[in-house]
């Protein structure tokens, strides 16, 4: 008689199999969820960036607004081009007055200053509690209405605060 040999896996091999299948799918959806949370964050940072951002920048353009139509009414042509009249020189002294008094609050002008010695005004408007959108302006002298009363020189992002970088990596969510 012939003997039937035959191999069997039993019941050992698909049981660690389908053990080693569940730890795969857990550890990848565990990871999954991770990398979502941390899009989710970063997008919600992004987000709130980017509104201070532009709730700054149009603050700033109020701000040049005003002044382009205040100093429009102050700066008195010539035939060698335009000067700044006394009114002009007290409007920027009397707003520098008014901002001397320095503002933590988003939103706000930090101060405004203004230059004889190289005709610029400058001011920081604060966008998140360590940043300010910085902006600088030369005054132009303009010999035609077309012309512009000022140059943007600088329109800047700066740094107000100590960095603090985000260490923290919670497995479960609060």
């Amino acid at each position: 008689m012939k003997k039937n040999f035959s191999v069997s896996v039993g019941i050992g091999a698909p049981s660690l199999m389908t053990i080693f299948l569940i730890l795969s799918l857990v550890s990848f959806s565990v990871l999954s969820y991770m990398t979502a949370r941390a899009d989710f964050r970063f997008t919600q940072n992004f987000e709130r960036r980017s509104n201070a951002y532009y709730n700054a920048s149009n603050l700033a353009e109020k701000t040049i607004a005003t002044l382009t139509v205040k100093l429009n009414t102050l700066i008195h042509p010539t035939v060698t081009g335009s000067v700044f009249g006394t009114e002009a020189q007290e409007f920027l002294n009397l707003m520098l007055y008014e901002n001397e008094k320095e503002v933590i609050e988003p939103g706000n002008k930090r101060f405004l200053r203004y230059s004889l010695s190289d005709n610029t005004i400058s001011f920081a408007i604060v966008m998140l509690e360590t940043q300010d959108l910085q902006v600088t302006l030369e005054v132009r002298y303009p010999h035609t209405a077309t012309e512009p009363e000022f140059v943007v020189t600088q329109w800047q992002v700066v740094q107000t605060g100590v960095w603090e970088p985000d260490l923290s990596m919670s497995l479960i969510m609060p």
